[in-house]
């Protein structure tokens, strides 16, 4: 089974508006409603045992880190099956401690999101910005190059780009690779609707899956609840799922995968 990444956990520190786990802008109702919790030592087992993917990623409604230890069981347990492993961090909870346990234990990519900073996200949500460049600094060659970031500037401000290639041109300097990405309404999936399917999606067309910190497997990184369809059981079921036939959000999306994955990125 194919399984594109997994959820540490759907717990996290930050609030961000543009984030259905905060806010469902598309129905004008609150936000991610399904129980909050961590995946198990069981349920990590299970997907290793199951998963046929040369990469896996450990992200998908939560900050993973503020579980480091089930990211390091996670983390060594898919490398002694040969997948490798990236995670995705809003950069709060990427203390050194954090980031050496994760490195240590065979990470292979750590993408640090670095949020907007605007009337619209509060102070809690800048912190990553307080001590991105202390972490850096304490880190060495060898663990910089195998680190991402992406700035999100705000889809009506893309006149704050070149501010923010100015700012980010120290770490690119480091040697990060460096993205700016457009803000986007992740779960929302604003678009004209259509009954065609999207150009090209990897989760439709590997097949692949995402799965939930209780097991559950979802169709892709756009499920955040369960109001939209597209479950396909769980990883400790005796008959897994092998295709994946999407959920109600895709007729709004605009494909993911493939040369033109990252449609909202800036290159400077």
């Amino acid at each position: 089974m194919n399984i594109w990444q997994i959820e540490i956990t759907n717990e996290c520190n930050f609030s961000c508006n543009y984030c259905p786990r905060t806010e469902n802008l598309a129905e004008n109702k609150p936000g991610m409603l399904r129980k909050t919790g961590t995946m198990s030592h069981a349920t990590i087992d299970r997907i290793a045992d199951i998963c046929t993917s040369k990469w896996i990623r450990l992200h998908q409604f939560g900050e993973s880190l503020l579980k480091p230890d089930m990211c390091v069981y996670a983390i060594e347990k898919f490398k002694a099956n040969d997948i490798k492993v990236g995670i995705n961090t809003n950069g709060s909870a990427a203390t050194l401690k954090n980031v050496l346990k994760v490195f240590d234990a065979g990470l292979d990519e750590m993408v640090i999101s670095w949020h907007p900073i605007d009337k619209r996200v509060n102070k809690k949500e800048a912190s990553s910005e307080m001590h991105l460049q202390k972490l850096l600094d304490q880190l060495p060659q060898t663990y910089l190059d195998k680190m991402h970031m992406i700035r999100v500037v705000p889809k009506d401000e893309l006149d704050l780009i070149p501010v923010v290639q100015a700012e980010m041109q120290p770490y690119k300097d480091q040697g990060l690779r460096s993205m700016i990405k457009r803000e986007r309404n992740l779960g929302h999936v604003y678009g004209e609707q259509s009954k065609e399917p999207p150009k090209y999606c990897s989760f439709l067309a590997e097949p692949e899956f995402a799965v939930l910190w209780d097991g559950t497997i979802v169709s892709c990184c756009e499920v955040y609840d369960f109001n939209k369809g597209g479950i396909f059981g769980n990883v400790h079921d005796d008959v897994l799922p092998v295709k994946n036939t999407g959920c109600d959000i895709c007729a709004g999306c605009e494909g993911y995968g493939g040369n033109n994955m990252e449609t909202e990125k800036f290159d400077w």
